[in-house]
């Protein structure tokens, strides 16, 4: 097989319908509004031997890459083989120009997927570092609120008995001064005032 490598993973190719895209491959490309009476077909020109196909029996593989067709006798291929792998979608063609740019894509996917999974990796470290870093503050903050409510509940069992304690001193202050006040007065029955 001539200019052509075999892979798999692909397309079915016969039934692909869209123009080639290079320029140097002759295409019909009028409508059938613009041609009177007539219907539309596509013309795929072989890339090797510049011959036209338009017909529907046609036996062409378009390249998966560079999407430029070329036909059976040019890659020299059996009849029988073409119509086993043209309706085939797990087999992709290329040709020898751009073989060398899929593996070289390939390659450089693979090449990013490894940065992807590093940077991620270190993503990953970085979150499980700060996230243990959390939890340990996290720890320090409850151990600092129980010891905060210890001292709390022990300076409000204090206060209470302050607060007891200078209520008594002040009844008994008010006692007092209650009873220096009367030993002054003198109380009087029975008299009239003026």
């Amino acid at each position: 097989m001539d200019s052509m490598s075999v892979t798999l993973d692909s397309v079915d190719l016969e039934d692909k319908h869209m123009p080639p895209k290079t320029s140097n491959e002759k295409v019909d490309h009028l409508k059938s509004s613009q041609r009177k009476g007539s219907v539309s077909k596509v013309a795929w020109t072989c890339m090797d031997c510049d011959q036209s196909f338009t017909k529907d029996g046609d036996m062409l593989l378009l390249f998966q890459y560079c999407e430029k067709p070329k036909c059976i006798t040019c890659l020299g291929l059996p009849k029988a083989f073409y119509k086993q792998v043209s309706g085939r979608v797990n087999i992709p063609w290329f040709c020898d120009n751009c073989l060398g740019k899929v593996i070289e894509s390939v390659k450089t996917s693979k090449s990013i997927e490894d940065q992807c999974h590093d940077f991620l990796y270190k993503c990953q470290e970085k979150v499980e570092n700060r996230l243990v870093k959390i939890e340990k503050d996290v720890k320090e903050v409850k151990q600092e609120l129980a010891g905060l409510k210890q001292v709390k509940d022990g300076t409000d069992g204090k206060m209470g008995e302050a607060v007891a304690s200078e209520n008594i001193v002040k009844q008994a202050t008010t006692e007092i001064q209650s009873r220096f006040d009367r030993r002054n007065n003198i109380a009087f029955y029975g008299i009239k005032e003026n």
